[in-house]
């Protein structure tokens, strides 16, 4: 696990803007991934989600590709959680199904699909995020979405419990689902696709 300390954000938005965090963490898998987020609980920084609830002031946050994030020019006063290296593939060729970790991106995800002869993540190839925000936000274009080919997605609480829930228990709708409600963030998730001819 790598952390750093009064991190740029520029560097990790991909508008290229935004100031230091505090704490950068970036896990390389599940097992640090929880290691982060009991730290921060320990630290008595609960996830950004719940200041809204008004618990405390000090957040930490957990991120992505960074895009279509913006933080301000002072930075974020607590930890981002970085899951970029939660990068793992595996592809079920015989149920026709790709597991991927939160931190791939969803150009690789798709491009995967298309080599292993696999159809239904044409939609994402453009789409510059990755799988941890694809399912927290449903993301779609050009007339399909997550929740179309999306399986289930193993998801972590506040407590660094790991818990797999099913495409009709994320509450996917247009642009959402429950887990920013429930203080969740997505470990890996599962899509089931069809054969398809990789040329076409």
């Amino acid at each position: 696990m790598e952390i750093r300390t009064n991190e740029p954000m520029a560097r990790h938005t991909s508008f290229r803007v935004g100031g230091p965090a505090d704490r950068f963490v970036i896990p390389e898998s599940e097992t640090e991934l929880r290691e982060a987020v009991l730290d921060c609980k320990k630290s008595g920084q609960p996830c950004k989600i719940q200041k809204y609830l008004r618990l405390v002031d000090v957040p930490y946050t957990v991120i992505g590709n960074g895009s279509n994030l913006l933080v301000g020019d002072k930075g974020f006063r607590g930890t981002i959680i970085s899951t970029e290296r939660l990068a793992e593939l595996e592809v079920q060729k015989n149920e026709n199904i790709i597991i991927a970790g939160a931190g791939v991106m969803l150009s690789k995800l798709a491009n995967t699909a298309a080599r292993e002869e696999l159809t239904g993540l044409e939609f994402a190839a453009g789409i510059p995020g990755t799988v941890g925000g694809a399912v927290m936000m449903n993301a779609g274009a050009y007339g399909s979405e997550m929740k179309n080919v999306l399986l289930w997605a193993d998801v972590m609480d506040q407590d660094g419990n790991v818990k797999l829930m099913k495409n009709e228990e994320l509450e996917l709708g247009y642009r959402t689902s429950c887990l920013e409600r429930l203080g969740l963030f997505t470990v890996r998730a599962a899509f089931k696709l069809t054969p398809g001819d990789p040329e076409v």
